[in-house]
């Protein structure tokens, strides 16, 4: 039976601080994964003579990327050891594909509620979001 789609189940957040093969290594649970990128921008380039609207494709953007974790001292220490410095992290899909993210950021407990978990999130600008498939990941971590 072919594969219809992916489920949430397995997927994990790593970190190297090199990027480099085997230098990757399991960060922290995330109770959350963010879009990892948006709709590409346009420019409108509309001239009086057109009856349509014309546009040309504008720069992608790359959003912040918010990683949600339960906050407790050690999932807070491991994400605090990570920001403020460029640094690399990898999303590990069920299958194993992934996205390394080159980037910077930081990190702050969320608002807490009565009878609810406390989270905590991990903001990330990212400088640049590659996909790897399953191939690419597993020689990334291999060995780690």
């Amino acid at each position: 039976m072919a594969v219809l789609a992916q489920t949430d189940v397995g997927i994990e957040l790593w970190h190297s601080a090199t990027g480099l093969a085997n230098s990757y290594a399991k960060l922290i649970d995330i109770t959350s994964l963010p879009a990892m990128g948006a709709a590409q921008g346009k420019i409108e380039v509309t001239v009086l003579s057109s009856t349509k609207k014309q546009y040309l494709a504008d720069r992608e953007d790359l959003p912040d990327l918010s990683f949600e974790y339960n906050y407790e001292a050690t999932n807070f220490a491991a994400v605090l050891a990570v920001c403020n410095v460029r640094t690399y992290l990898m999303a590990i899909y069920g299958d194993g594909s992934g996205a390394v993210i080159y980037g910077e950021g930081n990190t702050y407990q969320n608002q807490v509620g009565l009878g609810s978990p406390v989270k905590a999130t991990f903001n990330f600008v990212p400088e640049s979001i590659d996909f790897k498939t399953a191939v690419e990941v597993a020689a990334l971590t291999q060995g780690s």
